[in-house]
């Protein structure tokens, strides 16, 4: 039952899944920069926030007639690589950059869900299905591999990959805590900024941590308050 317990603390849940996550990430992400579908338009965006500056409605000149689509490729993503950029003081280029997030993108899904489900359910190898589900989830869904990497719409894969982190975060407040974590607030502004449309789940989030213990009237309060900050 000893050794059972240490195994089951050890480390190998967490290195099957980086193992996976990283051979798939080589193959897929490994043979250079990915110009197919959606692409050109991402790294035309970064480009842009990089050269031009952080005004989402200044990002598109010559793209669709200037029209900034903020509803399908809002400026969190580029505003993430200019900022990494930057603080690179230029050593990183926007290709590079554009890689990077594109393995962020990848990899965020998995690796927070596995923190996660380690934190609640207290056992890593319990964790590991469902770490495995969100990091290689795909079939018509926008956020998963084969839309969210593949087509190129990788803002709603890495929106999608915070809001594990938001449920983290609101963990302790949802087990009684008197005071919401202001990281949670950070969180809703940045899903909101890679994508409005996970925006729902992540206030049914911050409800949910309220109501789940008592008082609830004054704790809903204050997730109106932090939903208002996070926005």
């Amino acid at each position: 039952m000893t050794r059972l317990r240490l195994f089951s603390r050890a480390p190998l849940p967490a290195l099957l899944l980086a193992a996976f996550a990283v051979a798939f990430g080589w193959r897929a992400l490994g043979g250079g920069l990915l110009v197919f579908d959606d692409h050109p338009g991402q790294l035309y965006r970064l480009h842009h926030a990089i050269t031009i500056g952080l005004a989402p409605w200044r990002f598109d000149p010559g793209w669709w007639a200037g029209y900034a689509e903020l509803q399908y490729y809002p400026p969190g993503f580029a505003w993430l690589g200019a900022g990494l950029h930057r603080a690179t003081f230029g050593a990183l280029g926007p290709d590079a950059t554009y890689r990077i997030l594109l393995w962020l993108a990848w990899l965020l899904p998995g690796a927070a869900t596995y923190a996660l489900l380690r934190r609640i359910l207290g056992d890593p190898w319990l964790a590991l299905p469902g770490a495995f589900v969100a990091l290689t989830l795909s079939a018509g869904c926008r956020s998963g591999v084969e839309e969210g990497l593949r087509w190129g719409l990788v803002a709603a894969r890495l929106g999608w990959g915070c809001l594990p982190l938001l449920a983290w975060s609101l963990l302790r407040w949802a087990e009684g805590a008197a005071r919401p974590p202001l990281a949670a607030a950070t969180l809703i502004a940045a899903i909101t900024l890679l994508h409005p449309a996970h925006g729902p789940t992540a206030v049914a989030m911050v409800a949910l941590a309220a109501s789940h213990a008592e008082p609830r009237t004054p704790r809903l309060r204050d997730a109106a308050l932090l939903v208002a900050l996070g926005l």
